[in-house]
């Protein structure tokens, strides 16, 4: 596979963390280059992250990604040059209140994320994870303070398990009379809770149906468990040289890490 099916992919979908970033959110050189002259090409390039768009808009802008984010696993899809929402599938406010209770009753942690903010409680989040990177999340004293500023505006809740283990099965089974949601166990200890329809398969879906595209014309790029289905879907499904051993059975093609431009590879590979 190579070559031979270049100028098949019309579209490229990439997830952010792991994959077009290197370790510590760093942009390289050579993804962005990539992305510029897939762009050359007619190809429009769009990012599928767990990321709100608060966190997402300065890489795909600084990236020159075109057409539609998806952020928070398809929880939004905003315009990647003007940051205009152009949908949204928010969490009714009392399934946001459940997950949140039933969570922090099992001790772990949680972020409520929107469109322009996270909410954190105190000690939800490490002080690494905030120097990192500079984006607008909220310290708040107590589940009801997050739950008060964030309303009905939730697109995604984050839960990460006591000491960064797997929540108990009974976590599942105390959830469940809130409604139904999707989780997506992005690594171990890490669950990403979405509305139904929404998740990045779902979200890769949309982003070639607006284009009047099929499977075969879209290439996807992902690392984790989280990025598996869209993956499997894609025309070209690559998975990067760090990812989870899973993603990597279920890819055509096996990339670069993220460190050393393993985005870039692929792209040179199957577009350029």
């Amino acid at each position: 596979m190579g070559t031979e099916i270049k100028g098949q992919i019309k579209l490229i979908i990439t997830d952010l963390d792991g994959t077009f970033l290197a370790d510590h959110a760093a942009l390289s050189r050579e993804n962005i280059q990539a992305v510029q002259a897939a762009r050359k090409k007619g190809i429009v390039v769009s990012a599928c992250t767990t990321r709100n768009w608060c966190a997402a808009k300065e890489i795909v802008q600084t990236a020159c990604f075109d057409g539609v984010t998806a952020c928070c696993n398809g929880g939004s899809y905003i315009n990647t040059q003007s940051g205009a929402i152009l949908s949204r599938h928010c969490l009714p406010a009392g399934v946001v209140r459940g997950l949140v209770e039933e969570s922090l009753a099992l001790g772990a942690k949680v972020a409520l994320h929107t469109y322009w903010q996270t909410y954190v409680g105190d000690g939800s989040i490490s002080p690494k994870h905030l120097l990192e990177e500079e984006f607008a999340v909220k310290r708040c004293r107590d589940a009801a303070e997050m739950l008060s500023h964030a309303g009905d505006a939730v697109e995604m809740v984050e839960v990460t398990g006591r000491d960064g283990s797997q929540m108990p099965e009974v976590w599942r089974e105390k959830i469940r009379p809130y409604g139904k949601v999707y989780i997506a166990n992005q690594n171990r200890g890490v669950y990403h809770i979405t509305m139904p329809c929404a998740s990045k398969l779902q979200a890769a879906q949309a982003l070639a149906r607006t284009m009047g595209l099929n499977a075969s014309q879209v290439m996807c790029l992902g690392d984790t468990y989280n990025d598996r289905e869209m993956i499997r879907w894609a025309g070209i499904g690559v998975a990067m040289g760090n990812a989870e051993k899973g993603v990597k059975a279920d890819a055509d093609y096996v990339a670069k890490d993220n460190n050393e431009h393993g985005f870039a590879q692929a792209v040179g590979r199957f577009v350029l």
